[in-house]
């Protein structure tokens, strides 16, 4: 679910992603919000003031592990490409990161026209969008061409959406404990 979720925020511009009232509408069982609704009436604030700070700590910490998501998908990048230094990883997985960021930009304007409602079909778009890009690069960076490149490509994707996962998750985890921690 976590994976699901996390596919469908990042392949969605201009959402705000880092919003607790969206996840907590997205739990199907409801745990998340009667947890925070009881941790909101033990600070005696309203659960909305709650999410606010527990937003604004997830932004902040968000800001902050940012190269952390560029530095991971270069691990990956030398874990699947050896025999280049570390160096050459970063600044393909910045090139990486910046195509996606700007195709994203793009994407967000059909988003912003369309009332910034899930589309299955756009992201299944982006992701190919992302495969290809990185098909079409992977030859020029690293010399690997015809099968090879589609299936570093494919696991690549997969990579970069593993990145993603671990520090949409992290830090959101992040941010529930620095909120409700007892002070």
């Amino acid at each position: 679910m976590i994976f699901a979720l996390n596919l469908f925020l990042y392949t969605r511009p201009g959402v705000a992603l880092y919003d607790m009232r969206f996840v907590v509408t997205n739990d199907k069982r409801g745990d998340l919000d009667k947890i925070l609704e009881r941790r909101a009436d033990k600070k005696h604030i309203t659960k909305d003031a709650l999410f606010d700070q527990i937003n604004e700590h997830w932004q902040k910490d968000a800001s902050f592990f940012q190269f952390g998501d560029v530095f991971f998908f270069a691990v990956f990048l030398a874990l699947i490409n050896r025999g280049r230094y570390f160096v050459e990883h970063l600044i393909f997985s910045l090139h990486t990161l910046s195509f996606s960021l700007l195709y994203g930009s793009a994407v967000w304007l059909y988003y912003a026209y369309s009332g910034l409602k899930p589309n299955l079909i756009l992201t299944s778009i982006s992701l190919a969008v992302l495969l290809l890009y990185l098909w079409r690069a992977i030859p020029k960076v690293y010399g690997s061409t015809g099968g090879t490149a589609v299936l570093r490509a494919v696991l690549l994707v997969l990579g970069l959406e593993l990145s993603r996962l671990f520090f949409l998750t992290f830090t959101m985890v992040l941010a529930l404990i620095q909120t409700l921690r007892a002070h």
